[in-house]
């Protein structure tokens, strides 16, 4: 057998995690290139009405269909020679996933005849990657189920191969069995794909233990605790803190939420089995009804769960479990939105990450003084002892970090800026890392290391999409900005007009007449005591009067200014909430100074002058038409 070093596991979860999810956003977008009409074929079905005929002969008896008996019919497809090349580009990446999906099933079998040993807390890269391996492969597996038409992109691209070629596409049968199923039978599928390999993914999810329970935690409770308080004691504050922190304490609940759910989705028989898998499941399932599949695409988990139990896996134990989903559907509904809604905290995080890349050369010098002069010398009287008795390869490995470390701290001083940046690369001290747990992990397994592009095809069309969307969002807080904003102008003219000469003056006879009725009641009560009660029938009878006749209501005027007066600042008036709502949209828009895309930069607050300078042109000048 091959060395663990030669196996190169480490490399290969690295690569096909990278693959995966290069093959997941190929399909993202082609997903939106289906289902966006601007960018969505015309030979598509229900687009252009000339293919229609064409399309209801190819589907009908698919996949099994002879070209011979409709060639005539389907003339429209070979007749131009562009649709060959937008629906080679579709189905190629259909054909990626079947070659990751072959990769990823054969690591996955070579590390289980290896026999690795998973936990969290020990080997926690490696455990991270595994799982994450897992969940990506669930994802794009899933992921063929929402992409649109895809019986019609097989089914087109095998009759143009098979005209030209004389033979069906080498690949069709394979996707035709797998890539076609329903939601409830895929899960069937992957469960198929990896039972042989389902204990060590249980052990790998159960080592998630009280770890995944304590990131339910509130961040009240935190702040209760001075968890998140730096200052709570300042003498400590500028001693280096030497914890056994490990780095899985890191990782965000989203992400083990993830790896929960659709984990134990493709080991679905142990949810029975085990009563401490299903405790976990729940605790997940009770926190939140959708699940990220690939960016905005979500799965509502509790649907395919119930669907799938009713269906596909119709077990006497899955009663209990069905019941045990809909109650934590309906704890998700009505506790999910106040756990979620006003996460201050996620905010905070944002202005920390700023202020990270605002002091990165600060931050990284005093990390890599203390990697040189603390890490290094630590880790060289750890290994001391015990190098003499270990294997070559893992001495190996742990003198090319030890040199590693040394070299940062020695060579920095000397070295100019982009050297300096060179030097402080450390992802192949990852790499190193993640090595040297495999090889304490697993026993010897032969594994060729797959060839990793990086997936250059999609980089301009992810260009494009992300120029699109940043455009979107920017334009849609723009949109927000402008109609607060001209709300408020209208609310400002409302107010003034209240104070304009035609409105004010009708006030000033009335405050007269009331001045001279105060001057002549004060003087008739002074000559005759009697005189204050005749003169207040008198005041309530033209009080009366003016009101509109005998048992009217009273009109009620306005006083400008009356807006200003209230008895308790939570009491907000409609100008306050619009100002509210406005300083916070304009914040949003200039909370980074600008936004760096692939051959582009977007200035939003640019975005927000031009907007308001042609709104603001066009208010004004109705007549004249901007170009």
């Amino acid at each position: 057998m091959a060395s663990t070093k030669q196996q190169k596991i480490a490399e290969s979860l690295f690569i096909l995690n990278h693959r995966q999810l290069g093959v997941l956003n190929r399909l993202y977008v082609m997903k939106c290139t289906l289902g966006d009409p601007a960018t969505r074929p015309n030979f598509m079905p229900g687009v252009d009405k000339a293919f229609d005929s064409a399309w209801k002969t190819l589907l009908k008896k698919f996949p099994n269909f002879d070209t011979k008996t409709a060639a005539s019919t389907l003339q429209v497809f070979t007749s131009q020679s562009e649709i060959v090349k937008q629906m080679s580009g579709f189905y190629y990446n259909l054909v990626d996933v079947l070659e990751v999906k072959d990769n990823v099933l054969d690591l996955l079998l070579r590390i289980t005849i290896s026999g690795v040993k998973l936990e969290i807390t020990v080997n926690s890269e490696l455990t991270r990657l595994y799982l994450e391996l897992i969940t990506n492969y669930f994802s794009m597996m899933y992921f063929l189920t929402c992409l649109p038409d895809l019986k019609a992109i097989l089914a087109l691209f095998n009759f143009l191969y098979e005209q030209a070629n004389g033979k069906t596409e080498p690949s069709f049968p394979r996707m035709v069995e797998r890539f076609t199923d329903a939601p409830e039978a895929m899960i069937k599928n992957l469960h198929l794909d990896v039972n042989a390999h389902s204990q060590i993914i249980a052990g790998a999810l159960a080592s998630l233990g009280d770890l995944f329970g304590r990131r339910l935690v509130r961040a009240q409770n935190w702040r209760d605790g001075l968890f998140l308080d730096i200052l709570s004691e300042p003498a400590k504050i500028t001693h280096t803190a030497l914890s056994d922190q490990l780095s899985c304490e890191l990782l965000p609940y989203e992400v083990m939420e993830r790896w929960v759910i659709f984990g134990y989705l493709v080991i679905y028989p142990t949810l029975t089995e085990d009563d401490d898998a299903f405790s976990r499941l729940r605790l997940a399932l009770r926190n939140s009804y959708v699940v990220v599949l690939y960016r905005d695409e979500v799965v509502h988990v509790h649907s395919l769960l119930t669907s799938f139990l009713e269906t596909v896996w119709t077990a006497r134990s899955t009663s209990k479990r069905l019941t045990d989903i809909k109650e934590s559907l309906s704890v998700a509904c009505s506790q999910a939105p106040g756990v979620h809604s006003d996460r201050q905290l996620l905010f905070y995080m944002e202005d920390l990450r700023n202020l990270l890349r605002t002091y990165s050369p600060v931050i990284q010098r005093f990390h890599v003084q203390l990697l040189s002069s603390y890490d290094a010398p630590g880790l060289e009287e750890y290994l001391r002892p015990v190098l003499s008795r270990l294997p070559i390869e893992e001495v190996e490995m742990f003198n090319g970090m030890l040199t590693h470390l040394h070299d940062v701290g020695e060579g920095r001083q000397t070295l100019d800026r982009n050297a300096q940046l060179a030097l402080c690369d450390f992802s192949g001290l990852r790499l190193d890392w993640l090595r040297l747990q495999a090889t304490l992990s697993a026993k010897d397994s032969p594994l060729n290391l797959s060839s990793h592009d990086l997936c250059p095809k999609e980089r301009f069309a992810i260009g494009c999409t992300s120029a699109a969307l940043a455009k979107k969002f920017c334009s849609d807080l723009v949109d927000a900005i402008c109609i607060c904003l001209f709300n408020r102008m209208d609310e400002i003219c409302a107010l003034v007009q209240q104070l304009a000469p035609q409105n004010a003056v009708a006030w000033l006879p009335e405050e007269m007449l009331g001045k001279k009725r105060e001057a002549a009641s004060k003087s008739a009560a002074d000559h005759n005591g009697y005189g204050t009660m005749r003169q207040g029938s008198k005041n309530s009878t033209s009080n009366t009067g003016s009101g509109g006749g005998k048992g009217a209501p009273p009109i009620v005027k306005i006083t400008p200014g009356a807006e200003s007066f209230r008895r308790d600042r939570a009491e907000q008036t409609q100008g306050d909430r619009t100002l509210f709502t406005l300083s916070q949209l304009c914040f949003a828009l200039t909370y980074r100074r600008d936004i760096q895309l692939p051959g582009e930069v977007f200035d939003p607050r640019m975005i927000l002058q031009t907007e308001l300078q042609s709104r603001l042109f066009e208010g004004l000048n109705p007549n004249i038409q901007v170009g």
